[in-house]
């Protein structure tokens, strides 16, 4: 039996170590999504706006970066950023339309 109970904790361990792994693999995604989320505003059509923030999730930090431009008859606004945290990287494309 003190075998079998070896081999029971090797296995334990890797599989701790596995699920520890993955755990700061989704704390990095999570904390740079949050970085990637933030508020744009405008002063007038046409414009261009970058804008950086950043994020942590349970001690994962993370930087996010994007840039917004508003076209220049106001109704459509197009939008890309990315957010990095170790090895875990976020892109993000999009576009957002105001109706009257």
């Amino acid at each position: 039996m003190p075998c079998l109970d070896s081999c029971m904790v090797r296995v334990c361990s890797i599989v701790d170590r596995r699920i520890t792994a993955a755990e700061k693999r989704l704390n990095g995604a999570v904390a740079a999504a949050t970085a990637l989320a933030q508020p744009v505003f405008f002063a007038k059509p046409g414009t261009t706006a970058l804008a950086a923030g950043v994020g942590s999730s349970n001690g994962q930090a993370a930087v996010g970066l994007s840039v917004n431009h508003l076209s220049r008859q106001g109704g459509t606004m197009y939008s890309a950023g990315v957010g990095v945290s170790g090895n875990s990287t976020l892109l993000r494309a999009g576009a957002s339309w105001i109706f009257n």
